[in-house]
């Protein structure tokens, strides 16, 4: 069956938009016109994804998402907001209020496609995880997470395979010993009074937590510590190796970071990237070029060739940005539209010309026809660089202006050229 996709936007047309991008691909598709319809359906329908307008009168995308986390039959569906807005300040609020991703307006189909998949994916394989260990949980010496059993003073009564195999320990060396020795004091978990009334509550979420090896190291692991009702009150801890969740999430990190076509950073990524490399090059005294580039006369070769061929000179570009992207520190961004960005840390004025020049070659030795261009047979870029250097302030907006400054120069002296700023 085709996974189910709400769609939450007071904008028939939005919808209707996304419908058509979603169902094409042979998703299934339900629509809500308001957060509170989408608050009434979403427990009933459990969507595979929500992609959810921010913006939206009386009950906004921000207030609908925190609602939709704190019902405890809604909280694990992944949420997309769909947001006008790519200010750095509105996507960080977005996050907090629990969003696991944003698509921006205008939409492209590429990127709307991308973030959908690889959401369903994540949350198909969280669930397949989910199955397993409900269908497993009766069989406790099999099952791949840690379990420790312990009562209401801490005492370790029991360790399971799993729980040896993480640790390091066979069960029988833990007898005598307590939760609090296998906890490191310095790593904050789960309240101060490990084993105060707050475990003798009904449950708590998985908290992140360090347990001592038997070699002694340290595991970082996911923690789930709950009561198991009997004759005698014991705590059952289930435990896992964080890394697998760390890496998804940088997975997903990495994933709002790039940009879906052309595989470069994002707008959001370099101006992070750019607000840092400033401060560093402050703090060190070292200088900070920046490349910005515009494809000359773009409108003209998408009309000309269509917007498939548009997107594949597109990626070309990219791939030609990125190959000078060649220290660690160096970030090839997709600006915006037909606009590219590269950030070069510890580049001065003159390795900044040199690469400006190398970069408009390069682009033109490309041959990607271009018939429709007033400025020659070829694709070709126009460029503007700028530096901030060791006594610079470290404004972001003065060093983009002046690129952006330096780019319409080079545009109006004839483009297929660089000009500094």
């Amino acid at each position: 069956m085709a996974d189910e996709i709400l769609i939450v936007d007071d904008t028939p047309a939005n919808i209707e938009v996304l419908r058509g991008m979603l169902e094409a691909e042979g998703y299934r598709i339900s629509a809500a016109p308001s957060g509170a319809i989408a608050l009434r359906i979403a427990p009933r329908l459990q969507p595979a994804l929500i992609l959810l307008d921010v913006m939206m009168p009386e009950l906004s995308g921000l207030e609908t998402c925190q609602r939709l986390r704190a019902d405890a039959e809604t909280r694990h569906i992944p949420v997309i907001f769909v947001t006008a807005k790519n200010d750095t300040g509105d996507i960080v609020e977005g996050f907090g209020a629990g969003a696991n991703d944003y698509i921006t307006k205008p939409f492209r189909r590429e990127e709307v496609c991308a973030r959908v998949k690889t959401h369903l994916s994540l949350y198909e394989h969280r669930r397949e995880l989910q199955e397993q260990g409900e269908r497993l949980r009766a069989i406790v010496n099999n099952i791949a997470d840690g379990i420790l059993i312990f009562d209401t003073e801490g005492r370790l009564r029991f360790l399971n395979p799993a729980g040896e195999h993480l640790l390091g320990y066979a069960s029988q060396q833990l007898d005598g010993q307590t939760l609090q020795q296998l906890l490191d004091p310095e790593h904050p978990c789960l309240g101060g009074d490990a084993l105060g009334d707050t475990w003798r509550a009904s449950a708590h979420g998985s908290q992140e937590v360090r347990l001592r090896r038997a070699d002694g190291g340290w595991l970082e692991a996911d923690m789930a510590v709950n009561p198991a009702h009997g004759a005698e009150p014991l705590f059952v801890a289930v435990f896992r190796d964080a890394r697998a969740r760390k890496d998804a999430e940088e997975a997903l990190r990495q994933l709002a970071l790039t940009d879906a076509l052309t595989q470069l950073g994002n707008r959001r990524h370099f101006d992070g990237r750019l607000a840092e490399e400033l401060r560093r090059g402050q703090r060190h005294g070292e200088p900070l070029a920046l490349l910005l580039a515009d494809i000359d006369h773009f409108k003209a070769y998408n009309d000309h060739y269509g917007h498939q061929a548009g997107d594949r000179c597109l990626r070309d570009i990219a791939q030609i940005f990125q190959g000078f992207a060649r220290r660690p520190g160096d970030l090839a961004a997709r600006y915006g539209g037909e606009e590219f960005a590269l950030l070069l840390p510890q580049t001065d004025r003159a390795g900044a010309e040199v690469l400006a020049t190398s970069l408009v070659a390069t682009v033109q030795a490309r041959a990607l026809p271009h018939a429709a261009s007033p400025t020659g047979p070829h694709v070709s870029i126009s460029l503007g660089l700028s530096i901030a250097d060791a006594v610079d302030e470290g404004d972001a907006a003065a060093l983009i202006g002046r690129a952006d400054q330096a780019l319409y120069a080079a545009k109006h002296a004839g483009r297929n050229r660089w000009q500094a700023g």
